[in-house]
């Protein structure tokens, strides 16, 4: 036997590598999405990421809250800013 042939034979371990997909069953795996943001657009992105992974639920009324109240409703955005700045004093 060659010696590379051997090597190749003790590389190889029943088990090893990615295991494949029974029938009927779904991966558990998160997708992965690429979406194209600015820098200070990208910032604000991780930080909602950063919320959704600790609590889905409350993002998702956060998100229902916004949307009602309108995403360009300008008074509900001041009192929000002034709201923010009074917190980082």
């Amino acid at each position: 036997m060659d010696v590379k042939q051997e090597a190749k034979k003790k590389e190889f371990v029943a088990g090893s590598g990615r295991p494949r997909l029974d029938e009927g069953y779904e991966s558990k795996a998160r997708g992965i999405h690429m979406i194209r943001a600015y820098d200070d657009e990208w910032t604000e992105i991780r930080r909602f990421m950063g919320m959704v992974r600790t609590d889905v639920d409350a993002c998702r009324m956060a998100l229902d809250v916004l949307e009602y109240l309108g995403v360009g409703n300008k008074k509900i955005i001041e009192k929000l800013r002034k709201l923010k700045e009074k917190q980082n004093m």
